[in-house]
């Protein structure tokens, strides 16, 4: 199961596309999104930078990412369209390329957080972590969080990441990572369908069983990409000047 993020949110301002403080954009890379992205995430993210190159992590840029999800709408199998930012599997990074260096960099870091979690979290798991750490990064840069309703603030003003809000938008806006157990217990996971239109569910314990179809039963469907194979980026240019 490959991880994923959801697109650019219209919150995310032109503050985003400013580099760091200190840093300049002139760089002899190919692609000048990339040397964008490096100026604004440098020197505050070396470190980040030389982890995503020690363990070998392989960063792919697209101009669209997206899934057609099936879904049930309690008649009828169907599909739900799902624009995402980027996806990762084990360690290989797929994310959008935009104009907004500041973007860019937040989407890296969130796939990221992914290329180190352990095979054996949970989909949801794995996203609240990865959303959680991408929203304190964002803060620790000076840009918006990616959902207006994941930010808050303590009882002295400062910005603090609702992690609760990330919780309700995972299991909302995810295919099938947040079921509810028919016997009242820990969520679990929709993974598919058998051919008789059943839905496949995983346990929390790891263990599957088939069901009859509910309204909004959802699973993750196979990724769609422009242009296709994408842009792989060099690992040995992902460093600060």
């Amino acid at each position: 199961m490959s991880c994923r993020k959801d697109p650019l949110s219209p919150s995310s301002g032109p503050l985003a596309a400013t580099p760091a403080s200190g840093t300049t954009t002139l760089c002899s890379l190919s692609d000048p999104r990339l040397c964008d992205m490096l100026a604004f995430m440098c020197p505050q993210d070396r470190a980040f930078l030389d982890d995503l190159r020690a363990r070998g992590v392989t960063v792919t840029t697209f101009d669209r990412l997206y899934f057609e999800d099936p879904y049930y709408d309690g008649t009828q199998w169907t599909t739900r369209h799902f624009e995402a930012g980027g996806t990762t599997s084990g360690t290989d990074i797929n994310m959008l390329m935009g104009t907004d260096a500041g973007e860019n960099a937040a989407t890296l870091y969130h796939e990221g957080i992914h290329t180190g979690q352990p095979s054996t979290m949970r989909w949801r798991d794995k996203e609240y972590q990865a959303y959680i750490a991408e929203d304190q990064w964002r803060i620790s840069h000076g840009l918006p969080p990616s959902d207006p309703s994941f930010r808050t603030h303590d009882s002295t003003g400062r910005p603090v990441t609702d992690t609760a809000a990330i919780g309700r938008f995972v299991d909302r806006e995810y295919p099938g990572v947040t079921s509810t157990a028919a016997s009242g217990g820990p969520p679990e996971q929709v993974i598919g369908r058998t051919s008789s239109g059943d839905t496949i569910v995983q346990r929390n314990d790891g263990t599957i069983y088939t069901r009859p179809p509910r309204a909004g039963d959802s699973y993750a469907g196979p990724q769609i990409s422009e242009p296709p194979g994408g842009r792989p980026i060099p690992t040995d240019q992902l460093r600060c000047p």
